[in-house]
């Protein structure tokens, strides 16, 4: 029988894991419109980069909104609001 490791173990982990590897995305690879904007991210497979889900549609309007984020050198912080289950943690994820 398999355990999940415990939260301390996986902040042990985390913490000896090296920073996340700084990587250029497209607009076209991050939401699937096609654009070749540059955007700044991280590399795939480091443990505080999520997993792209590929079952997850960008609302077009929603994305410009992120895309603009992003694009600003000097960001101010985000702020995401919207009733449960609307998919803000699932759009952050996918984002990131």
């Amino acid at each position: 029988m398999t355990h999940e490791p415990d939260t301390n173990t996986r902040l042990a982990h985390l913490l000896q894991s090296p920073d996340p590897v700084p990587m250029t995305h497209t607009v076209e690879e991050v939401f699937g419109f096609p654009s070749q904007m540059p955007l700044p991210g991280f590399a795939p497979g480091h443990p505080l980069v999520p997993e792209k889900s590929t079952r997850f549609v960008w609302s077009p309007s929603l994305a410009k909104d992120f895309i603009e984020w992003l694009s600003d050198p000097h960001p101010e912080p985000l702020w995401i609001s919207g009733p449960t289950g609307c998919g803000k943690t699932e759009s952050l994820k996918n984002l990131f």
